[in-house]
């Protein structure tokens, strides 16, 4: 109790504030209505932050209201949630609090892909022509994992590696992770860093300029650069 009314959980203001930064308005995508913020209507297409701010503002403030604590300072400046929103955020934070924040937030968008790579192959001073496959399985919106392989036919060489991929803004893709490299009969151990980014040519066709990075025990290390076409399904 604060301050003689009664406060939600600690569990329940964590999953206020986690549902809030990551969808300040669950229904409000699914929804063609406006909403009315500080006393402006909003349309639903407004997306810039200080609506965003505000809706997150209204979503704590109705819950709030639902549990008897009533922030004074917020509470005449937005407006309630209808009860189709109410009931989105109920079972939200319902999912939260028995199986945590990944169970509350938003079904990842489960999906494969498969990159062929055309590019090149500097190590040494000296460069040769790279072809070679890539497949990520993404586990969320955010990371996947998958194998690289490559080989450079000119310098008879083969690498392989098992990289986990992150996604954090739009079509940039960083990777990192483990592998080995093949050369003459000799193998090497290598930690490979990669990056690029996605151009989406057609629906699951992309085009994405690629480099990577082989830190190579053993030997010179490489980079890897070229193009990669992806296929996604």
């Amino acid at each position: 109790m604060v301050n003689g009314l009664f406060r939600p959980t600690p569990a329940r203001q964590v999953a206020i504030v986690v549902l809030c930064l990551a969808n300040p308005v669950p229904a409000l995508a699914q929804s063609n209505s406006a909403a009315v913020v500080n006393g402006r209507v909003m349309p639903p297409t407004e997306t810039d932050l200080t609506t965003k701010v505000s809706l997150c503002l209204a979503v704590f403030e109705t819950e709030c209201r639902r549990t008897s604590w009533v922030p004074v300072a917020v509470a005449h400046e937005t407006a309630p949630l209808d009860p189709q929103e109410l009931a989105t955020l109920d079972l939200r934070l319902a999912a939260f609090e028995e199986d945590g924040p990944e169970a509350a937030a938003e079904e990842a968008d489960w999906r494969n892909r498969i990159g062929l790579i055309l590019g090149a192959t500097t190590r040494d001073g000296h460069t040769g022509a790279t072809i070679g496959l890539e497949y990520e399985r993404r586990l969320s919106d955010l990371i996947g994992v998958g194998a690289v392989a490559e080989v450079t036919p000119n310098g008879r060489e083969f690498v392989g590696a098992v990289p986990v991929f992150f996604h954090p803004v739009g079509g940039l893709g960083l990777s990192i992770g483990p592998g080995f490299s093949i050369e003459d009969g000799h193998a090497h151990f290598l930690v490979r860093f990669g990056i690029g980014w996605d151009f989406e040519l057609h629906e699951g066709l992309s085009l994405a300029p690629t480099v990577s990075y082989d830190l190579t025990e053993g030997t010179d290390d490489a980079i890897v650069y070229g193009l990669m076409v992806s296929f996604t399904f």
